[in-house]
């Protein structure tokens, strides 16, 4: 083509294309062996503002095909070696290019070689010499359809990542108002049985039933304020597994104990099958008696009073099958699937009159998949009951190693005096009681200097000291009680609100040997004493 021939194409039929800078320029791939005809084709299509990219065999072609999303390919049809219609074929068996349109440029004009290039995949067929303004139209149609796919894509996407943040808005809101709900629900039957208390010569087995009500309401509190800074945890990579092998009789036997009460207040039957033989795992003994706690206390709440429970330990080869079966409301198809969601509770007013947070399954599958388990959850639907079955890698070759237990007498052989350090008085006085009540003998401190002081003439054997005390914290009074010698064998105890691994890790470099979450449970306090064999013989 001569160059006045060429200015008059490139002169003739010119269009607005305005309306294609609106968008981020797109890529167009040009393969040619031949550097005029390039010259030529992007004299063409630079008015059209696009990213022209360019090839010049079918081999480079098929590698940026790889490394880029082209809105259409114009493609020389006679190259040496790989020719256009071989290229074709294999851009068209590549998934990410298999809707690329092509467009063969020829000089061949003839029916076989148009059927040809159809066959191998092209969109389009256009002879050589080029008319400018017929290549630049069918350019602009692949140009325009691309962008119109980019939208389309970017609102659908749009549109998913605002009705996710909506239904995300939805559930917190919905968990909040929950966890306002079941954390009030306690506060009316203590404070009914406190009243009660306070009656002048109350009956007795009113005074026992207002005490258990007491203790039942506040353990829920406990377990809903564990379960939300355990997902806490979770969720920010904070939680610490303390791995070792275990049988997994016992984490279910723990589990049994944790949630004997909820049963027997709800007159459910309990069938338990487990193999003679024991069954050994490499797991935190703590977080899998906690899913097993987790698991029955959700089958309690969701099958009706006089209901039963059946749990089925089996090793299955390398694994051990425990399944939980119960007979109660069900679940229905939809919710199978989200189950195990964070704040998810099967939506229905059966379900909904027996609270949670819906958190206590996420907290089993998340646990699980940390000790490298996993939990599944089944159902024949509404009112058939459901079954969750937990599976767990067997351990044979291991043998369960025993807890070492400090000897008394490596502590100290009169022991028997506890000091109990709470800026809260009433939390002191009443763990006092409890403590007492233990066989043990108590003083109190409501600050650091007069924990101090007490202790130089208490000469306690024990000291439960409050971390986040007025005028000197819990670490400072540790530290400087652990630079003399009357303490030297001193066992410290840090009572404190925090739970998380910097706080654990600041008591054990100020001195603590063990670190309690508060409330402090009476069965924690008493595995610590237990362990220690501290208790005194009675006289």
């Amino acid at each position: 083509m001569n160059v006045a021939a060429f200015k008059s194409f490139e002169t003739a039929g010119k269009t607005d294309d305005s309306s294609l800078t609106d968008f981020e320029p797109v890529n167009i791939l040009i393969v040619d062996d031949l550097p005029e005809k390039i010259f030529v084709y992007r004299a063409i299509l630079e008015e059209l503002h696009q990213n022209l990219i360019i090839a010049h065999s079918g081999e480079e072609a098929l590698k940026l095909v790889l490394k880029h999303e082209f809105a259409v390919i114009l493609l020389d049809v006679n190259m040496p070696g790989m020719d256009g219609f071989e290229t074709a074929s294999l851009i068209r068996k590549r998934k990410k290019s298999s809707k690329t349109p092509i467009i063969f440029l020829t000089a061949f004009n003839d029916d076989m070689n148009i059927a040809q290039g159809y066959a191998s995949g092209a969109v389009d067929y256009l002879p050589t010499p080029i008319v400018p303004e017929v290549l630049r139209a069918k350019i602009r149609v692949f140009i325009e359809l691309f962008q119109m796919r980019q939208q389309a894509a970017a609102q659908a996407g749009e549109r998913a990542k605002r009705e996710a943040a909506e239904e995300s808005d939805r559930r917190k809101d919905e968990f909040l108002a929950t966890l306002a709900h079941e954390l009030r629900n306690p506060l009316a039957p203590l404070s009914n049985a406190l009243h009660l208390l306070q009656m002048p010569e109350p009956k007795p087995e009113i005074v026992k039933s207002a005490y258990q009500i007491m203790n039942r309401q506040l353990q829920n509190m406990v377990r809903l304020v564990d379960d939300l800074l355990d997902v806490s945890r979770i969720t920010r990579g904070k939680i610490v597994m303390r791995f070792e092998y275990i049988e997994l009789q016992k984490a279910m036997e723990n589990a049994l104990e944790t949630s004997r009460s909820m049963v027997e207040e709800r007159g459910h039957s309990i069938t338990l099958s487990m193999p003679d033989k024991p069954i050994i795992v490499y797991a935190d003994m703590v977080r899998l008696s906690q899913v097993f706690s987790n698991l029955l206390n959700n089958a309690c709440k969701y099958t009706n009073p006089g209901g039963s429970i059946e749990i089925t330990v089996k090793a299955e080869n390398s694994e051990v099958c425990v399944c939980i079966r119960d007979t109660g409301i069900g679940i229905s198809e939809d919710n199978i699937s989200v189950i195990f969601d964070l704040f998810k509770q099967v939506d229905s007013s059966l379900t909904r009159s027996q609270g949670g947070l819906g958190i206590g399954l996420t907290l089993v599958r998340s646990l699980l998949e940390m000790q490298k388990g996993t939990v599944e959850a089944f159902s024949e639907g509404l009112n058939k009951g459901s079954s969750f079955i937990v599976r767990l890698p067997i351990s044979w070759e291991k043998s369960v190693k025993g807890k070492e237990k400090i000897s008394a007498s490596a502590i100290n052989p009169n022991v028997g005096k506890i000091l109990i350090v709470d800026d809260n008085e009433a939390s002191a006085q009443t763990l006092a009681w409890m403590v007492e009540m233990l066989g043990y003998e108590t003083s109190l401190a409501f600050n650091g200097p007069q924990a101090i002081q007490t202790a130089q003439s208490f000469h306690p054997h024990i000291i439960l000291l409050d971390l986040g005390l007025p005028e000197m914290s819990g670490y400072e009074v540790c530290k400087i009680m652990r630079q003399s010698p009357s303490f030297k064998n001193t066992v410290f105890v840090a009572q404190t609100g925090w739970g998380q691994i910097k706080h654990r890790r600041q008591s054990k470099e100020a001195g603590f040997d063990y670190h309690l979450v508060k409330p402090i449970s009476l069965s924690s306090l008493q595995e610590i004493l237990d362990s220690l064999e501290m208790r005194k013989e009675p006289s």
